[in-house]
């Protein structure tokens, strides 16, 4: 199989799908996008997103506006 003839079968294929979440997926691939895991959800989280989170959560902690919480306080509100 050629380029061309490659390009064509992976645009029909492409064209027949209808799984919206797959298509997401195929799109961050092509964009280049490094996706690292996935949330409650099932949406995916990229690298850059992920360090983002991270940036986000050090700065409130650095800050002391934080809201940290103990193990025991954590079985408590999850009622384990």
């Amino acid at each position: 199989m050629n380029t061309e003839s490659l390009k064509i079968s992976l645009t029909q294929r492409i064209l027949g799908i209808n799984d919206f979440s797959f298509l997401e997926k195929i799109d961050q691939f092509l964009k280049g996008e490094n996706i690292i895991g996935y949330d409650s959800d099932g949406k995916s989280i990229t690298e850059e997103e992920y360090k983002a989170d991270l940036d986000r959560i050090n700065y409130v902690i650095d800050n002391g506006t934080a809201q940290l919480l103990s193990s025991k306080e954590v079985k408590k509100r999850t009622h384990l």
